[in-house]
């Protein structure tokens, strides 16, 4: 039979045909690769070789990769897209590594990146200042895991000698736990003449990526087994037309009950179930508005709606109980929604205002990262590199307050999705819309006099609920502002009479603050800030005292007694009424003094190893020897070569049991 579609597939994308324009002899060679490459190699001082150089190449792609996505408002995190956008920059850190970088450098491509394709996506140079912070963050972090995965691996490889063999289960780990490739797990392995399982690896990783499937087909569409009867009723009545943005009570029909998997024709009093209504003014969860609650009526019952969702056909699910009669398909009801409605609305527009006040303060580089809006609460994540400073709240609060005052109208049209963002309404990363969108827009700009120069709008596509007027709203208070992730801030607000209530606990409780401690709400800063020196002093004199009666309890003055074990010399000693400040002071004190590897002091349970430089670079480590301890003594304890520390030791029994440690390392 001829082919519907009489063409040829040539595979001549567009790098292929730049790298014949440009004849090189692949496409790592072309223009928008080759500076990456060359900086790679510049930094790492490992010559480009071409194809057998696979770690150059695959850092200049991944960090293309990485720096568009985080450009078009992606995020790293544990999950999603945030989550691939992770292991590429980790898979390109590691490569590194290979090369020989030890320290984060990719966010130094970051530049050479937009530079190159800055043209054609303007958005990497917009974005350039907090896509090289949260890739310097992400490195940082990631280095750290990495140097963690060597010390696991050093301590297996320990307990080997050459011509063994690592279990491939033990080397899985540290690329499931640590992000350890397999490959620089090999090479160090190969270094002590130890080969990896690589054939357990592999059987560890298929069964890893069969519990993701199992977990993901689970985690699936909630609506999934009841798919057949949503399809019947969305083809037979279209989807739930939606009537909330104007009312908060309409009738409806019932179209459908479902009970799990299970199809009903009804529900009796005590029973709960989901709901399908032909019109609804419920809203269903989504775009991070929580979805309504409420009731349904009709003669004869009454059903509480929890909650409401959507299905992907487009269908309104009622999450009800039915606290009265029976309900039925084909019944007609009435469905109210609860007055804390409006609240949602206050809440879901102070977030839209929030969100150009960040822009407006911080930089168009600011995008929302993710968001709660409920009726007690709110939540706004934003991309942005660092911590806001104090001044930046105060101008970011202000400024949606003077939206508030202002009483401007809300408006929502809608249109079709390329016209609206042809006219400036914001998009959000990740969402999906459809052809024609809904546009929520403020109708005016606040007074930003002492604030920005510029005048600041917001317009955003939305398909949730707002207020009428920004006036509803009737105040705005900033209660938090923290890291979620890398890049990612988080910001919790309250607004109308939750804010006030706010607002007057915490005027009452400076007031009652200030009576305790005897001074007036305008002298409390000094007041505080006098107790602090005090504090300060008296916790100087307590050290002092501290050192004394530790000096005491060593022999009044006298050279503490040094001993050695395991060709480690060391002062072990046991103190009475010193907490652990004052416990690492007397370590530092004796292993400065007296010259020792190894100082083990320990108080009321606790328990402090410090280990001298130059013990720590002949192999001894603070952290494995408190760990081996607590095996004899009990207690729980880690740290760092240097310093560790621990709790809940039988003091007596530990310091005993210390020269049989050093002897076993």
């Amino acid at each position: 039979e001829p082919l519907p579609q009489k063409n040829i597939d040539t595979g001549m994308g567009l790098y292929r045909v730049a790298a014949i324009l440009q004849d090189v002899a692949d496409f790592y060679d072309t223009d928008t690769f080759r500076p990456l490459i060359d900086r790679v190699t510049e930094r790492s001082g490992v010559p480009y070789k071409g194809a057998v150089s696979v770690s150059h190449r695959v850092i200049a792609d991944h960090v293309r990769a990485v720096v568009a996505a985080l450009s078009d408002g992606a995020t790293f995190s544990n999950t999603g897209r945030g989550y691939v956008i992770r292991r590429l920059l980790r898979r390109a850190v590691r490569h590194g590594y290979l090369l020989g970088i030890k320290e984060p450098f990719l966010h130094e491509l970051a530049p050479v990146v937009a530079e190159l394709l800055g043209d054609y996506y303007p958005e990497m140079r917009e974005q350039l200042a907090s896509t090289r912070a949260a890739i310097r963050a992400e490195e940082a972090r990631f280095l750290e895991t990495l140097e963690a995965g060597i010390r696991r691996l050093e301590a297996l490889l320990a307990r080997l000698g050459e011509g063994d063999v690592l279990p491939g289960e033990e080397a899985f780990k540290l690329h499931d736990t640590y992000g350890f490739p397999l490959d620089l797990t090999e090479e160090i392995a190969a270094e002590r003449g130890v080969r990896v399982d690589r054939e357990g690896f592999e059987r560890a990783m298929r069964e890893q990526v069969e519990r993701a499937r199992a977990a993901s087909a689970f985690s699936g569409d909630v609506f999934a087994a009841a798919a057949p009867a949503l399809e019947r009723v969305f083809e037979d009545h279209g989807a739930t037309e939606f009537t909330g943005y104007e009312r908060l009570e309409d009738e409806g029909k019932v179209l459908l009950i479902l009970q799990g998997e299970a199809e009903l024709d009804r529900l009796e009093a005590g029973q709960g179930g989901q709901v399908v209504l032909d019109r609804t003014p419920f809203y269903a969860e989504g775009g991070g508005q929580v979805g309504d609650s409420g009731y349904l009526e009709w003669p004869g019952g009454r059903a509480r709606v929890v909650t409401t969702k959507k299905s992907k056909q487009g269908l309104h699910l009622h999450e009800v109980e039915v606290e009265e009669g029976a309900l039925a398909v084909g019944a007609a009801v009435r469905a109210v929604v609860d007055p804390e409605r409006r609240c949602t609305e206050k809440n879901h527009t102070a977030t839209h205002l929030l969100h150009a006040a960040l822009r407006a303060v911080l930089g168009p580089q600011v995008r929302q990262a993710g968001s709660l809006v409920a009726p007690d609460r709110r939540r706004f994540d934003f991309t942005h590199a660092a911590a806001l400073t104090a001044e930046e709240v105060r101008k970011v609060e202000l400024l949606v307050n003077r939206w508030v005052q202002a009483d401007f109208p809300v408006s929502w049209t809608f249109m079709p999705l390329e016209e609206a963002k042809k006219a400036g309404a914001m998009a959000l990363f990740g969402e999906k819309y459809a052809d024609t969108v809904r546009i929520v827009k403020v109708e005016g700009s606040p007074d930003t006099s002492g604030l920005l120069e510029a005048e600041v709008r917001s317009m955003e596509l939305c398909g949730g609920c707002h207020v009428r007027r920004t006036g509803e709203i009737g105040y705005f208070v900033i209660t938090a502002e923290e890291a979620v992730s890398a890049g990612v801030r988080r910001i919790e607000a309250l607004t109308g009479e939750a804010a006030v209530r706010y607002a007057r606990d915490l005027l009452d409780r400076d007031a009652a603050l200030a009576r305790a401690l005897g001074t007036s709400l305008e002298g409390l800063p000094q007041r505080v800030e006098k107790l602090q020196q005090e504090l300060k002093q008296l916790r100087r004199e307590n050290e002092k005292l501290a050192a004394d009666l530790a000096r005491a309890q060593l022999g009044g003055g006298g050279a503490p007694a040094v001993r050695e074990a395991g060709g480690w010399r060391y002062v072990a000693a046991a103190f009475a009424g010193l907490d652990v400040p004052s416990l690492r002071q007397v370590a530092d004190e004796i292993l400065e003094r007296y010259g020792v590897d190894l100082v083990v002091v320990g108080a009321g349970g606790a328990l402090i190893v410090k280990v001298s430089p130059d013990a720590v670079g002949r192999g001894l480590a603070a952290g494995q020897v408190i760990r081996a301890l607590a095996e004899r003594a009990g207690g729980r304890g880690g740290g760092k070569p240097h310093l560790a520390q621990g709790g809940g030791f039988d003091v007596d029994k530990a310091l005993a049991a210390l020269d049989e440690v050093l002897a076993g390392l």
